[in-house]
């Protein structure tokens, strides 16, 4: 009988594993790494821009269609209220869309106590609440047309 030498072998070590740990810190270290870096060359790339250019297209689109409001007859002007006095309030150097806002104060106080001088006024002290564009008068009477 003959006896022949046997080798134990131990297993083959496996590949050393990222932790989930370690793989999400890395990950997170590229993704600040390259906000970081995207930023910085976003701002040295990008042409700088002109505050009057930087208006969207559909902003001067608002004021060119409120301008035409302001200008044209009054029924259309107390019937797109609503959407006239948001485009004044964000305008408020621009005389063309106020000279409207004065034309609707008018029409409130001259209306009076019926219920469509209530509802302008309602809507006109939205618009104006803070405004010392007018007299304390007639803020006065607005608030009292308005409730």
């Amino acid at each position: 009988m003959e006896l022949k030498p046997v080798y134990l072998l131990a297993p083959a070590p496996e590949p050393p594993r990222v932790s989930r740990r370690a793989f999400l810190g890395g990950m997170s270290t590229v993704l600040l790494g390259g906000l970081a870096a995207g930023f910085g060359l976003g701002r040295r790339i990008s042409p700088r821009r002109s505050p009057v250019d930087s208006r969207p297209e559909t902003v001067d689109r608002a004021v060119a269609w409120a301008r035409g409001v302001a200008a044209g007859p009054m029924e259309q002007l107390v019937a797109s209220r609503a959407a006239f006095l948001p485009v004044a309030w964000a305008n408020p150097e621009d005389e063309a869309l106020w000279r409207g806002v004065d034309a609707l104060v008018e029409r409130a106080l001259t209306l009076g106590e019926n219920e469509a001088g209530k509802a302008i006024a309602r809507d006109l002290l939205v618009c104006l609440e803070g405004s010392r564009r007018y007299p304390v008068e007639i803020m006065e009477r607005l608030v009292r047309l308005g409730r």
